[in-house]
């Protein structure tokens, strides 16, 4: 299954995408085989710092699970293999919107 969905905002340091619900379906973002976010280029922000401060305005403005998502999960705790997306997409493609 693929999903696409809006971020909340990005960041640039990291490449994460904040998520929230609503409008996210967290259920559909994690359980898609690729998910495709949709961030508007005057929502991305430098660096951690900043995305912590964007957090908080999520939650103080109601926002009740925000998340940043940063690329399929990995996990080798399954006989030490490797193994891709277990705990959410095993793809993620963002995509910028807007003007440079």
């Amino acid at each position: 299954m693929e999903v696409v969905s809006a971020g909340r905002f990005a960041v640039a340091e990291t490449g994460s995408v904040a998520l929230d619900e609503p409008p996210v379906d967290r259920g559909a973002c994690f359980l898609a085989e690729r998910l495709w976010l949709l961030v508007p280029m005057s929502d991305i922000v430098d660096g951690l710092d900043d995305a912590i401060q964007r957090v908080r305005e999520l939650v103080n403005s109601g926002a009740h699970h925000p998340l940043l998502m940063t690329g399929p999960s990995r996990t080798a705790d399954i006989e030490r293999t490797l193994t891709v997306g277990v705990h959410g997409p095993r793809a993620l493609v963002i995509i910028v919107v807007g003007n440079a």
